[in-house]
Order: structure tokens, then C-alpha cells, then sequence
């Protein structure tokens, strides 16, 4: 800890405040939400796929 010296642990102390006010921003809501929707449309194109290899009898 001591190599850190005054100047690491400044932006150490930065980096944590500016990352804690991103965290509970809005912004990280909508593009959780984003995320969220396009592994469910993934999801079910997969879903599709595969069910239609399984009844056409591909491999």
C-alpha cells in the first residue's frame, strides 16, 4: 500500500465516486433493460432454430 503513495490512492478515490454515480444513474437501467430484451429475442430465435432442425431431421 504504501508503493500506491498519495497520487494512486486521489484516483483510486476518483475512479469509485465517478463509477458509484454511474452505477445508480439511469443510464445503466435503460441499457440493462436493452440487454435484458435482446438475450430474450436471441433467446427465442434460437428456440426457433432449433425446434425447426428438430423437425426437419437436421443435424
Amino acid at each position: 500500500m504504501n508503493k500506491v503513495g498519495g497520487s494512486g490512492l486521489l484516483l483510486a478515490g476518483i475512479f469509485l465516486a465517478l463509477f458509484g454515480l454511474f452505477i445508480g444513474s439511469n443510464f445503466v437501467e435503460g441499457l440493462l433493460d436493452f440487454i435484458k430484451w435482446i438475450f430474450v429475442i436471441i433467446g427465442v430465435i434460437m428456440g426457433v432454430v432449433g425446434l425447426l432442425q428438430v423437425f426437419s431431421g437436421n443435424k
